[in-house]
């Protein structure tokens, strides 16, 4: 089988699509699949420069619906599924359509929906024009969640039997601990992006109202990308500490070291880093939002709501816990992993394939 993987942003950007395609294209090398990505230059600035893939096109996309002029849909012909990733943008929208057209079997794997207010405009023309008609189109429609699966049939009638759950996987890493000092002090870890659904805000108010802890906290975002407002809170105080964008091995290093994962969050397709976190046995801190509650067990994690009343109840908790209460909430968390595994996530796109092409 040859399968054409097409997706906005690939590597060097970092981010949860970009993570996803990576353990995606190992399932196809299972399977012993052909496979290729079709992607665009699109970059979020975080870059990771020492990937190299020769299996990967970019495209020289334009504007904010990135629009790729270099576009050829005979590219399609070679392919026999092709596996769309996103909605809404030009690359996605354009090789669905023509897809379609050619016979072809579209898997498409929309990773939720639009979830901040940047370019809200064009995304509500989007919406009300395209998005069902896209939708429709798709052989599957590949979910992470039940939430997820719940907010097609909800907003957009999409057809159950059309609807596939298959949740991202987690490679557990060796957990044996070390230490990354900050200022010989323990720390909590925020592990994501400064974009609008990320609530760095609420954090950053939380953390300055809570004068007193015993640990520090250190975000992997840049000073210079807080707001004026943001920026003068932390002037100053020396328990927030910015990383910057990391690198994978120290995204790892960070995790063992760490207290506590903390997530403040408005919106997650699904919320890897949460789990990435449980795979070193870590408590976790974050918002209490639906498809964070499904992945994760409750007992291993607190919840707040996305207020700095709530977050900083939630930081001044889990500051009172003994060290035992927090172990057993790693512990915990680390066992709810056996839903994520590689071999089930496998099991799962095995029978999606035997489906389409049978042995």
């Amino acid at each position: 089988m040859k399968i054409l993987e097409v997706c906005r942003s690939f590597y060097p950007s970092i981010g949860g699509l970009e993570k996803f395609i990576s353990q995606r294209l190992k399932i196809y090398e299972m399977l012993n699949f052909e496979y290729s990505v079709l992607t665009t230059d699109y970059t979020t600035g975080k870059l990771l420069r020492e990937y190299g893939n020769d299996k990967v096109k970019y495209l020289k996309q334009y504007t904010q619906y990135n629009y790729c002029p270099s576009y050829k849909k005979k590219i399609l012909d070679k392919y026999d599924i092709i596996s769309v990733n996103q909605i809404g943008n030009y690359l996605s929208d354009i090789t669905l359509a023509h897809s379609i057209k050619l016979g072809k079997k579209v898997l498409l794997t929309p990773h939720f929906h639009f979830h901040t207010s940047k370019y809200q405009l064009f995304k509500s023309i989007h919406d009300s024009l395209l998005t069902r008609k896209l939708l429709n189109k798709a052989y599957k429609i590949i979910c992470f969640t039940n939430s997820e699966m719940e907010y097609w049939q909800r907003f957009y009638r999409i057809d159950t039997n059309k609807l596939l759950k298959i949740p991202h996987y987690v490679e557990v890493e060796n957990r044996l601990p070390y230490e990354v000092k900050s200022s010989n002090r323990k720390f909590i870890l925020y592990l994501g992006r400064s974009s609008l659904n990320k609530r760095i805000d609420l954090l950053i108010k939380s953390i300055s109202q809570n004068k007193n802890l015993p640990f520090d906290f250190l975000l992997t975002i840049n000073k210079n990308e807080l707001s004026d407002g943001l920026q003068k809170l932390v002037s100053g105080d020396e328990r927030i500490k910015f990383l910057g964008c990391i690198s994978e091995k120290d995204k790892n290093r960070y995790l063992k070291a760490c207290e506590a994962l903390i997530i403040p969050t408005d919106y997650e397709a699904f919320g890897i880093v949460t789990l990435e976190a449980s795979s070193y046995s870590k408590p976790i801190i974050c918002s209490d939002i639906g498809v964070l509650r499904e992945i994760l067990d409750n007992n291993g994690v607190i919840f707040f709501e996305n207020n700095v009343d709530s977050l900083s109840a939630a930081i001044k908790r889990f500051n009172t816990l003994g060290d035992l209460k927090k172990l057993e909430m790693g512990e915990i968390n680390y066992n709810n992993l056996s839903n994520y595994n590689f071999e089930k996530i496998f099991r799962s796109y095995e029978e999606l394939f035997n489906g389409i092409w049978p042995n």
